[in-house]
């Protein structure tokens, strides 16, 4: 066990065990919220203070260990343009981890705090242009950049195309992001509209 810096400006201690960092809070300020977190950013002016990773703690996040981690996607450039967005189903997770245009080209994801282009592992797919999928279809995809792999399941469950009425493709997904040799399995929602 290894105590970390304390900072009476910032109102915390750390201790270190096994792999693990527990903080202790000693203000008033602290929330519940910072009660559930078991590893934080904390920041102050002082030197020597250590400077540690926000994740708050869960059962997942321990079988999770070391599993690549899918976050919402952060370049605006990016999120303006895209016509699909898929969200997390899991009770922590994040809206907008999957974004693009056209599924059968490309997809953008935030995996482990980086966005990341991952074009399909189709030779050409761009080009093709994307065969818009019939309500109930199942199709998978594969996307990679050569380090990350994210093998997409999705479920058409709803689409309407009327015109300057709506257009639109609702789905349920599975996506296995895999890196380094482990893969995490993230349920998600999404929506193609246009």
């Amino acid at each position: 066990m290894r105590i970390l810096p304390r900072s009476r400006s910032c109102g915390w201690s750390a201790t270190y065990v096994t792999g693990k960092v527990i903080v202790t809070e000693t203000r008033e300020w602290a929330t519940n919220r910072m009660k559930e977190i078991t590893l934080a950013v904390l920041l102050c002016a002082m030197p020597g203070v250590a400077i540690l990773t926000v994740a708050p703690w869960s059962e997942a996040s321990e079988s999770n260990a070391g599993k690549p981690r899918l976050a919402a996607v952060r370049r605006s450039d990016i999120l303006d343009d895209a016509a699909c967005r898929f969200n997390s189903k899991l009770p922590a997770g994040a809206a907008g981890i999957i974004v693009g245009n056209n599924l059968e080209c490309e997809i953008w994801a935030n995996v482990d705090g980086v966005d990341v282009r991952l074009p399909s592992s189709v030779p050409g797919a761009c080009q093709k242009g994307w065969d818009l999928p019939d309500k109930g279809q199942r199709f998978s995809r594969l996307y990679t950049d050569g380090r990350t792999k994210i093998r997409a399941d999705y479920h058409v469950t709803d689409l309407c195309w009327v015109a300057d009425h709506c257009e639109y493709i609702a789905f349920d997904a599975t996506f296995h992001v895999s890196k380094t040799g482990t893969t995490d399995v993230v349920p998600a929602t999404g929506r193609c509209s246009w």
